[in-house]
Formats: structure tokens, sequence, C-alpha cells
């Protein structure tokens, strides 16, 4: 039986008045969840002696774990803001690159108010860091989970801090790769979603129309029938959810939009290379309108 890494995580309204109990009614559900989550992992450990999460359960001294991936390979569950406002609870993927080196996904931050759940990868990192001086605000590390997300909340701050329009999305066009994740901000008291325009990685999310709370995951499958009835929603590639009241926004084409878009290009500009033609060569120009008409007739 093989694991998939797995997110659900809730968001509620700041507390007022409408939002009464549901901050508890939310940490209920996702206890739930983490309880089943803790049980499919056992069952996991169970049925696949040989499996990676065996060997991390027996005998985690023999693997080369990083201290985010001893923690992380765990089921765990979050609870962040000053009143539990967002509550996430995370099954953990991982698999075997060689000898004794693992892959534990999801990559999860949680500090100093921000909570990041992170599918994928990236394949600038490296750039990013560099070109926009940011190499002191990422820890030391050789774990490539904390350097991606460190990465990632240490830009979404420099572009909160410099108070730019549209900041989301100035995030999101520095970043290339193949991913999808989830980030709650409790000082803003918001949270976005994101699915890069690969759509690879899956995300999903559910609006509340009672109350406006909001849920996100990437595995229906992997949930109760109780929460998979509800009416999710498939974030597209290339969109974002983000806002108090949670809007779905584009940021990038997919690879079939750009190559549509190039299609059209070309085709702008042989129309116009003809038209040019045909203003430049009078004969050219009669020949063509003849032709037309001539089919037009039959």
């Amino acid at each position: 039986m093989d694991i998939e890494g797995v997110f659900f995580a809730r968001v509620v309204k700041p507390r007022s008045w409408y939002s009464f109990g549901k901050q508890e009614e939310s940490a209920k559900c996702v206890d739930n969840l983490f309880k089943t989550f803790s049980q499919k992992l056992e069952d996991e450990v169970v049925q696949s002696p040989d499996g990676v999460f065996a060997k991390i359960s027996k005998a985690p001294q023999e693997l080369s774990l990083s201290p985010r991936q001893t923690h992380q390979s765990k089921v765990q569950k979050y609870v962040v803001g000053s009143d539990n406002q967002c509550a996430m609870t995370v099954l953990p993927a991982a698999s075997s690159i060689s000898g004794h080196l693992l892959r534990v996904l999801p990559y999860v931050y949680c500090r100093e108010g921000i909570l990041l759940c992170f599918f994928g990868f990236l394949k600038n990192i490296k750039d990013i860091e560099e070109r926009l001086d940011m190499t002191d605000d990422i820890p030391f590390t050789e774990d490539v989970g904390d350097i991606t997300t460190g990465v990632i909340v240490a830009l979404y701050k420099k572009l909160q801090r410099s108070n730019t329009e549209k900041p989301e999305e100035l995030l999101l066009s520095e970043l290339q790769g193949n991913y999808a994740f989830f980030l709650f901000d409790s000082q803003r008291k918001q949270a976005m979603a994101v699915r890069d325009p690969t759509g690879e990685q899956e995300l999903f999310y559910y609006v509340e129309p009672e109350d406006g709370s909001v849920a996100f995951t990437n595995s229906l499958g992997q949930l109760p029938r109780s929460e998979q009835q509800r009416g999710w929603r498939e974030v597209p590639p290339g969109h974002y959810v983000c806002g108090r009241t949670p809007m779905l926004k584009q940021f990038a084409l997919t690879p079939e939009q750009l190559q549509m878009r190039e299609r059209t290009e070309s085709e702008d500009i042989s129309y116009i290379e003809e038209e040019d033609s045909l203003r430049m060569s009078p004969s050219k120009g009669y020949g063509l309108l003849a032709r037309i008409s001539q089919k037009l007739k039959v």
C-alpha cells in the first residue's frame, strides 16, 4: 500500500458573533481527520514491513533523516492564530531517493504565525536567493524542504513589508517548478492556496456558504465520505485562491494556453504580412479577390 501525502486545512472567519463556535467545530473536524490519518499510517507500517515508513518507525538511526524529516515523517496537526483560526493536519509521504536518502513530503513550515504546506519542487531556489539578496533571511540548512519553505516565506514577508500592489502575484511570478501549496498568515488573518501552471499537483477548496469558512486539500479521495460530499471546487492550473473572502484568480497561463496564444499571434503576423503584401502589389490583390469571388459563386 502506497501512502499519498495529504493535507487538510480549515480556515474560519476572524472571531465574531457569526463565527461563534466555528473555531471549536473546525478544530474537532481536524482532530477526527488527524486520528484517521494516524490509523492509516499505522496500517501502512504493519502491512508493509519493508516499506519506508516501517524503516523510519523501527530504525530511524539507520536513515539519513534531517530534523524536519524526522518530525514530519509522522502525522502532524497544526493550529495557528490567536483565536485558533486555522487548523491543519498532514499525512506524510516518503520515498527512497538512493541508499539511505529519503524524500518526505509535504514540506511544512510553522513559525512566527505563518503556516505553509508545500508539495512538489522549485527549480530556481538558488536564483531567487542570490538575485533578490535573501541569503541572510534564510537559515543555513542542507534540507531541501527547509530551504524551499524558507525561500517562499522570506519572499512573502519581504513583499508584504514593501506594501506593493498584488504581493501574492509578485510572489508567484518568481516561483518556477512543479508545485501546489497552502499558506496561512495569522497576522493578516487570511489564507492563500496556489497551483502552478502545469497542474501536476492537485488542489481543491470548499467555501462554507453559511459562515464563509474555507477548507483546502490536495486529495479528496483520502477524506471521509462526509467531507467528500461537500461542494468542493478544483483550483485550476495557474490559479490561486486568496483573501478573507476567498477569490479565485489566475496568475499564469497554462502550457496549453501559451501554445494557443503563440498560435494566434503567429496567425496574426501571417495575416498582417499578407495584408502588407497586397497593398504593395495591386495585381496580387486583384488576383486574390478574384479567387475569393469565384469561390463564392460556386
